[in-house]
């Protein structure tokens, strides 16, 4: 018997993996998972690990999440590729500005990334130690 809520939304991605891990709950929009297939197939047909697909409310505010996070709302996954750094991820990801808006990298030598749907303007469009200053204020970046 398969579990609530496990099946495909595409050939890489099952909505359980975008599950909030605390109340298994989730919201996702299509064209993330869109973009995270087209972002598969140019980094070579890598897998993508999901580590943060949908937050609750509340474990959003457990986890320390932004208080208006992407997350909450089904616009943003935060993202692993095995044997990839994070900077090369993010990278990768600016091949799809017209569907991936909010790419954001983490201190240290953090592999995952923040991938974002939603344009969040005034916000800025690329945030974290990757980006240049200039990158992270231009809107067209």
């Amino acid at each position: 018997m398969k579990r609530l809520n496990d099946f495909q939304l595409s050939k890489h991605f099952n909505l359980r993996e975008f599950m909030c891990p605390c109340c298994g709950r989730v919201k996702i929009y299509p064209d993330l998972i869109e973009a995270l297939e087209l972002l598969r197939k140019y980094i070579g047909a890598k897998p993508i690990y999901i580590t943060s697909g949908y937050r609750c409310p509340e474990h959003n505010r457990a986890i320390g999440g932004a208080p208006d996070s992407d997350h909450l709302y089904g616009y943003a996954a935060d993202i692993v590729v095995e044997g990839m750094s994070g900077a090369a991820l993010a990278l990768a990801a600016t091949a799809f500005p017209t569907l991936i808006k909010r790419i954001g990298t983490y201190d240290g030598n953090s592999e995952m990334v923040h991938i974002g749907i939603q344009d969040r303007s005034p916000l800025p469009s690329r945030w974290g130690p990757v980006w240049s200053e200039q990158e992270r204020d231009d809107k067209n970046a």
